[in-house]
């Protein structure tokens, strides 16, 4: 879908996609395969049903350590041929701890608490649901439960789909060259100023403008506010005024007098020639020229770059991919004076996986031939930790308010984290609306804590429907 879209100059940052209606007419040519195992047409709507199969078995070399991961569900699709989709999937996961680092409150990466958790595994709740309307082709509403992206390249500096999915309302609607979408969504996340961390509820309102200037260059901008359920003395923390889809929130923020936490990014690609995509994006959590000017590492200068690259069919060689990019982030950007109100969920980053105070270099390279895939990614990446109560800027979850002074903050300050992490995928397609995959993955994971080095070699193997962009990798 990504190399049709970016072929046809189409709106690429937003994800997921609204593809195009699909033709629901029975092929008798195809193969097995390219049906669902229940399929049911009634006057204009398609009902399809498939499992949700996960099967992988694996190994850490170095420490004689097993990985499994299984689980199984159902997706269940219904939708019209105009304007109304229902989607939903559903699956019971269980996972050994080596993929999960289910080291705080029982959270795992991508998804949220685990439901049952044992010495070697652990099970979990994988779902996602949304309903779609179009009334006109221009015009777009869901009300779901599910992950959004914005960016072109791997990672994002403005919204991720690393964290937990979560319930959301979403706007879009494309007039002429512009592409405008609103979205709010509700997020629970750990209260780490209590002892007892409780669960909270939080609020994000976004929205995202992208224009496409000529059919090579495109320019996007992107705003959100977090807000947490209360502030300070326990009002409700919630305005209506940010659900105004045509106001700026900053100075919705400071005409409310409120400690929201507002971040602001622009964003935007570059086609040269037929094949090779340039993209950027800057994440603004905080900006005074003044102090930008004068060098002088003060916290406040809370932002973030990235730099990307992505060729379709580079080298003369047909349906591949190459993505080469590179991000950082200054210190203290996305966090926030009440860690409750930081640009995080579920105690996860909403943006980068590395939270803040890193750069990163990756290289990501796809081929596909006939039902064979295959993905390889490699990273580097440089970042500062904590080794006291002082906080450096990186986790997102600490208060700014523990920093070592306003200024003299430089990238990757505190305890120097050196990451390097491949891994080589190699698919095959079993079965097409179900997208189960046939999988073999070899991986090589190294950390060096400044004189310290932990390392882990892995290999998995196993069949697995893809519904989520996850890896062992964070």
């Amino acid at each position: 879908a990504e190399r049709i879209l970016y072929s046809q100059n189409k709106h690429t940052a937003l994800k997921p996609f609204l593809l195009p209606k699909l033709d629901f007419h029975t092929d008798s040519t195809k193969q097995f395969r390219d049906h669902s195992i229940f399929s049911k047409s009634i006057n204009n709507w398609q009902l399809d049903i498939n499992p949700i199969i996960n099967s992988m078995y694996g190994l850490v070399v170095d420490q004689n350590q097993h990985i499994e991961q299984y689980g199984a569900g159902f997706q269940l699709r219904l939708t019209d041929q105009n304007h109304w989709t229902l989607e939903t999937n559903i699956a019971y996961q269980r996972t050994s701890l080596y993929d999960t680092n289910t080291d705080y409150q029982r959270n795992i990466p991508h998804y949220w608490q685990a439901v049952n958790q044992q010495a070697d595994y652990s099970d979990y709740w994988l779902g996602k649901a949304y309903v779609s309307y179009s009334p006109v082709e221009e015009l777009n509403v869901q009300l779901g439960y599910d992950k959004h992206f914005i960016g072109n390249g791997y990672r994002s500096l403005l919204l991720s789909d690393h964290t937990a999915p979560y319930p959301f309302v979403r706007a879009t609607a494309n007039v002429w060259n512009i592409q405008y979408a609103w979205f709010t969504a509700l997020l629970n996340d750990y209260d780490t100023q209590l002892p007892t961390l409780p669960v909270r509820q939080k609020y994000l309102v976004a929205h995202h403008l992208s224009w496409n200037v000529t059919n090579w260059l495109n320019l996007s901008f992107y705003e959100a506010v977090l807000m947490s359920e209360t502030d300070s003395l326990g009002n409700s923390g919630f305005s209506v005024h940010y659900l105004n889809p045509v106001v700026f929130y900053r100075p919705v923020e400071f005409a409310n007098g409120s400690a929201d936490n507002v971040l602001m990014g622009l964003h935007g690609k570059l086609r040269v020639g037929k094949r090779i995509h340039l993209y950027s994006q800057l994440i603004l959590d905080e900006f005074v020229l003044s102090e930008i000017k004068a060098q002088n590492g003060w916290w406040g200068n809370k932002q973030g770059i990235q730099l990307g690259m992505k060729v379709f069919d580079g080298f003369w060689l047909k349906n591949s991919t190459l993505i080469l990019e590179y991000n950082h982030v200054r210190p203290f950007t996305y966090s926030h004076n009440t860690p409750l109100q930081n640009y995080g969920a579920y105690y996860q980053p909403l943006a980068h996986p590395l939270g803040a105070n890193f750069q990163e270099a990756l290289v990501v390279f796809k081929y596909y031939y006939q039902n064979w895939d295959v993905r390889f990614r490699s990273v580097a990446a440089l970042y500062g930790t904590d080794n006291s109560s002082i906080s450096y800027g990186q986790d997102i979850y600490k208060s700014y308010t523990f920093r070592d002074g306003d200024y003299g903050h430089t990238l990757t300050q505190g305890v120097l984290n050196k990451l390097v992490s491949s891994e080589l995928q190699i698919g095959y397609l079993l079965h097409t609306k179900m997208q189960l995959y046939a999988e073999c993955t070899i991986g090589s994971r190294n950390i060096w804590i400044e004189t310290q080095k932990q390392t882990q070699n892995y290999i998995q193997i196993g069949i697995k429907t893809r519904i989520y962009n996850e890896s062992l990798y964070k």
